[in-house]
C-alpha cells in the first residue's frame, strides 16, 4: 500500500479570520464554506494546522508595510487578539522587534525593554518600549 503524505495547512486561514489589516500585502486563502456547511468545525480545522491569524514570519517580514515597526501600538493591539501557536509565542519572545524610546537605530527584544513606568524613570540604565501615548500599559501587554 502507498503512504500518503499530506502536509499542515499552515497557508489556509479560517473563513472567519479577519486578515483586514494585511490588506494588500498577500493572497490569503480561506477555507471554503462548504467545508463549514459540512459539518467540519473550526476546532478540527485549528487541529490540522488551519490558522486564525498570520504567520509571525509573515507579520515580521511586513512590519515595514504595515508602519508598525515605529509604533508598537497596532502590533500589540493585533497580537493580543490573535491566536497565536507555540512557534510564534517562542518567536515572539526571542526575536527583536519593538521600538525603544531613545535607541531610533534598533529594535529590542521584549525581554530588554521595560514597560514606561514613573517609578523606573530614576534609573538611567533601563530600556523602555516606544509607546505613542502617556497610556499606561498593562503587564498583559
Amino acid at each position: 500500500t502507498a503512504t500518503v503524505h499530506a502536509e499542515c495547512p499552515s497557508n489556509l486561514y479560517l473563513n472567519s479570520a479577519d486578515l483586514s489589516a494585511f490588506d494588500g500585502l498577500g493572497c490569503f486563502q480561506k477555507v471554503s464554506n462548504a467545508v463549514n456547511r459540512a459539518g467540519v468545525s473550526n476546532s478540527f480545522l485549528l487541529a490540522l494546522g488551519v490558522r486564525e491569524s498570520v504567520a509571525i514570519d509573515f507579520l515580521f517580514s511586513n512590519l515595514d508595510a504595515l508602519r508598525w515597526n515605529d509604533n508598537p501600538k497596532p502590533l500589540v493591539t493585533y497580537l493580543l487578539a490573535a491566536t497565536l501557536t507555540t512557534d510564534d509565542i517562542a518567536k515572539l519572545r526571542s526575536m527583536q522587534y519593538l521600538p525603544e524610546e531613545k535607541d531610533k537605530k534598533r529594535t529590542y527584544a521584549p525581554s530588554e525593554l521595560y514597560l514606561p513606568k514613573r517609578e523606573l524613570r530614576i534609573f538611567p540604565f533601563v530600556k523602555f518600549l516606544q509607546w505613542p501615548s502617556t497610556e499606561e500599559l498593562s503587564d498583559k501587554s
